[in-house]
């Protein structure tokens, strides 16, 4: 095994570090963003948008460092060179190191999954609106709404649908 230099492991463990941490707020701002969704806080989405491109700016400059790290040195910018590299510190080292990568891509799952439901809360939300507008529209029989009897019905017709009153 070779011996690594030990500012690239300095740079190396603070990089890392610093991603978990811009992980962890990232998760934050999404857990924020579904909750706004939810109460349709469109103000606080505006500001939660803002607040989430400027996280993910940071990590994309983090997770380019990292990969410059490796380039620099000749080495593969990929994760299985990471773990390789992480595996070459002294043993009590190495554990943390580890453990420290392996909160990092938990951190990166968990954003992940919370963004596929923030996904399908407003895809959900966009639903209800075009519904909603659709009915507004006196365009019911796409909707799908109830007809007088309690069914649903997609053959709502003009006959037995209510007239709107001024």
């Amino acid at each position: 095994m070779s011996s690594l230099d030990p500012a690239f492991v300095k740079q190396l463990m603070n990089g890392i570090h610093q991603e978990l941490q811009l992980f962890q707020q990232l998760e934050q701002l999404l857990s924020a963003e579904r909750s706004a969704l939810e109460q349709r806080e469109i103000q606080t989405l505006t500001g939660l948008l803002k607040l989430k491109e400027s996280a993910l700016s940071q990590i994309e400059a983090q997770v380019r460092f990292r990969l410059q790290l490796f380039t620099e040195r000749g080495l593969s910018a990929d994760e299985q060179s990471l773990i390789s590299t992480l595996k070459q510190l002294p043993q009590k080292q190495q554990n943390l190191a580890l453990q420290l990568w392996d909160n990092v891509t938990d951190a990166i799952e968990l954003c992940h999954k919370k963004n596929e439901v923030n996904a399908r809360v407003t895809h959900r939300t966009q639903q209800n609106n075009a519904n909603m507008l659709e009915i507004l529209r006196g365009g019911a029989d796409k909707a799908g709404l109830y007809n007088p009897t309690g069914k649903r019905s997609n053959q709502y017709s003009e006959r037995t649908r209510p007239a709107a009153t001024a």
